[in-house]
This record gives structure tokens, sequence and C-alpha cells, in this order.
């Protein structure tokens, strides 16, 4: 009689460890899900602005989206740079605005292109 009692006492222990890891690993995914929404969010509103380039690791297709300044723009107000005259594929224009870093490599140019779009 005691020895099913101790059995049965056993089973209702193991059934609430298992249902507290259960609500563990359930609490831990949701919280990794939540940090990646956050840093994916981070990335889209301060990705541009603070220069990182974590958040260019997509392939660079999209070059069509974004031709370079042909003509002179109009001098960005509170940068300016405006009064550099763009070389050919108007990186003269871009460069005082976004530093060294700019047409360094093609993937690099079209990062900065689309990252100066957000700065104006």
């Amino acid at each position: 009689m005691a020895t099913t009692e101790r059995r049965s006492i056993k089973k209702r222990i193991r059934r609430h460890r298992e249902s507290i890891k259960t609500i563990k690993t359930q609490s831990r995914t949701s919280q990794t899900e939540h940090r990646r929404e956050q840093t994916s969010l981070e990335m889209r509103f301060k990705g541009w602005r603070r220069g990182r380039r974590s958040n260019l690791r997509e392939p660079s297709g999209g070059g069509a989206e974004f031709q370079p300044p042909s003509g002179k723009p109009p001098s960005p107000d509170g940068q300016g740079g405006g009064g550099a005259k763009p070389s050919g594929n108007g990186q003269a224009y871009w460069e005082p605005v976004l530093g060294r870093a700019a047409g360094q490599s093609p993937r690099g140019w079209l990062s900065l292109a689309s990252r100066a779009c957000f700065l104006y």
C-alpha cells in the first residue's frame, strides 16, 4: 500500500518538474524572440546614423533604386557639404557627409548611398 502511494507521489513530482521545465523553456524562447525583434528594430532605426555595417549583410542587389546625383544637388541643411562639386558618381558630394568610408568598395558605396537617403 505504502509503495503505491510513494510511486504516485514520485510521478506527481516528476510531472511537476517537467511542467516547470517546459514553462522555463517557453519563457526563454519568447525572450530570445523579443531580443531578436528589438535588435532588428534598432538596426532599422539607428543603424544608418550610427554607421554600423552589421545591418548591411544582405547582398547588395538593389542598385537600381538609388543613383548618385549627377547634377549639383541642393545644399543639405545642417550638413554643410553642398559646396563640393560632385564628380561623375557623386562621391565628392556624399563624402563630407559620410566620412572617409565613402566609395571604398561597390557594396560599401551602395550601403552609404542607401544610408544617405535617410540623412536628409
